[in-house]
C-alpha cells in the first residue's frame, strides 16, 4: 500500500495533479513509521502550500520542524514516542 501510494504521488506531481497529490501526501502520513517521518511531513506541507490550504501547511510543517530538531539534538528534543 505504501509503495503504491508513493507512486501515484510521483505520478500525480509529475502531471500537475497538485489536489491529488496533496491528498496523498496527506494519507502517508498515516505511514509515518514504515517511511521517513521528516521527509512525509516536508513532503506533505509542500503539497498543501501549493493548493493553499495553509491550515494543513503550517501544521505539517511545524511538526517537520519539530522531527528535525529532534533528530539534530536527541537528547534534549521535548518530543514524546508519538
Amino acid at each position: 500500500m505504501i509503495t503504491h501510494l508513493i507512486l501515484l504521488k510521483h505520478e500525480t506531481q509529475r502531471k500537475s495533479l497538485n489536489k491529488v497529490s496533496a491528498a496523498l501526501c496527506t494519507s502517508l502520513l498515516r505511514y509515518s513509521k514504515d517511511i521517513r517521518a521528516d521527509k512525509a511531513f516536508l513532503d506533505a506541507g509542500n503539497a498543501n502550500k501549493m493548493i493553499n490550504a495553509n491550515d494543513f501547511a503550517y501544521i505539517f510543517f511545524n511538526r517537520y520542524i519539530d522531527l528535525y530538531d529532534a533528530i539534530e539534538d536527541p537528547e534534549n528534543n521535548g518530543i514524546s514516542d508519538n
